[in-house]
């Protein structure tokens, strides 16, 4: 027990002075509605976790394809860093094009994607140690209406990817008929 504290009677701790003031917690207005309308979803990696695709969220598959959703996501939002940071320092575009000309085209791509978003559809994906397949369908997001057109736009890629530091990054990619 501290015997260095002053005393007081028990009317002494309750004066005016002394008790603290009962405040009304602030009330906010909420729009709802706005929330909702500018409502966004989560990142790449629980936007994936709740993809039907997925038997075990812990699976080398699934944190492959966690990956390619991010990697659309990332195309989606029109950010170029985001995207390009899914491809691994090798990579090696397809077509003998080379790696600079590919920055320039994904960059122009990327800047002109406005006219219409791109779902990806995760057609396969295998994993073999620190080597990942996946063939994926990159799809046109459109009305209705437009959707017997779309089709000719649909693009199948395959993708290889490697194990590096944790995360799985695209080496090459080429498109397939």
């Amino acid at each position: 027990m501290r015997t260095d504290l002053p005393e007081f009677a028990r009317a002494e701790y309750f004066d005016r002075q002394n008790v603290c003031q009962a405040v009304a917690p602030p009330v906010f207005n909420v729009d709802k509605k706005a929330l909702l309308a500018n409502a966004r979803p989560l990142g790449d990696s629980l936007t994936a976790l709740n993809s039907p695709e997925l038997k075990n969220p812990l699976s080398p598959e699934s944190i492959v394809i966690a990956r390619l959703n991010g990697r659309a996501k990332a195309w989606q939002d029109r950010n170029l860093a985001a995207y390009l940071a899914y491809y691994a320092e090798d990579f090696v575009p397809a077509n003998g094009v080379t790696k600079a000309a590919w920055l320039k085209q994904c960059s122009e791509r990327i800047k002109n994607a406005g006219r219409a978003d791109v779902a990806v559809r995760i057609d396969k994906v295998s994993v073999s140690g620190n080597q990942a397949t996946a063939k994926i369908t990159e799809l046109p997001v459109v009305s209705a209406e437009a959707a017997q057109n779309a089709k000719q736009y649909e693009v199948s890629k395959e993708l290889q990817l490697k194990q590096v530091s944790n995360n799985w990054l695209i080496v090459s990619e080429t498109v397939i008929d």
